[in-house]
């Protein structure tokens, strides 16, 4: 893990992004509320589905607007991808391509940044 990583990854206007701690092939997020800086989930690895997912916490009940839910997902997303060798980015490019004054265009992102499929070994 690099020191790009640790550190606050992203930023939207309700929430906040950041490296926690590296396990050896993965990494651990926080999803930190801006108001209050209560952190209301991790994002990790789950390996049972070989994938980053979301886990809210237990110590509260959280809420989720339908932009927070799209940003959270937006990151396991990015990170799936980049986990997965698909995306060679850091995540400000990835955002730039993303960020919701742009419509979330994430087909444009994989026009410009995915590998192709024999890149990617399938």
């Amino acid at each position: 893990m690099n020191e790009e990583d640790k550190r606050q990854i992203w930023e939207t206007e309700h929430l906040i992004f950041s490296f926690d701690y590296a396990k050896p092939k993965t990494a651990v997020y926080n999803v930190i509320a801006k108001c209050g800086g209560a952190v209301l989930g991790q994002i990790k690895w789950y390996p049972a589905w070989r994938h980053y997912c979301f886990f809210p916490t237990t110590e509260f009940e959280t809420v989720h607007s339908d932009r927070c839910l799209a940003s959270i997902s937006l990151f396991v997303e990015f990170l799936n991808k980049k986990h997965k060798g698909i995306i060679k980015v850091l995540f400000e490019e990835f955002w730039e391509c993303v960020s919701p004054d742009k419509d979330w265009k994430l087909k444009e992102l994989e026009k410009v940044y995915l590998k192709s499929d024999s890149e990617a070994g399938k």
